[in-house]
């Protein structure tokens, strides 16, 4: 899985990859590996969507998978390179209009 997943974040450096990747359902998938996969295998799938969400048609539908409280773990007890891709992510995430919330109180 983890070479699998290695790979998916290779493929995803073409940007006419980036689009077509998330339409070919593989989205659920990465959040599963979040899920059940090793230590490697999560740090790789964060890799896969620091480069997919640099399409902003990708972010609200990444964003709305679910994988931030898995990026916030990566932060937390990920290796250096897996902190700076979840961070990126986060950050591509963010910076989505259409996944910001306002509260006003």
């Amino acid at each position: 899985i983890e070479h699998a997943v290695a790979a998916c974040s290779n493929m995803a450096l073409a940007e006419a990859i980036e689009v077509p990747m998330l339409s070919a359902g593989l989205l659920p998938h990465f959040v599963r590996l979040f899920e059940v996969g090793s230590t490697t295998t999560r740090e790789y799938v964060a890799s896969v969507l620091r480069t997919l969400t640099r399409a902003p048609v990708n972010r609200v539908t990444i964003f709305g998978a679910g994988v931030v409280p898995h990026l916030i773990d990566i932060l937390e007890n990920g290796v250096s390179t897996a902190k700076e891709d979840a961070a990126a992510t986060l950050w591509n995430l963010a910076i989505a209009e259409a996944n910001r919330v306002v509260r006003i109180m």
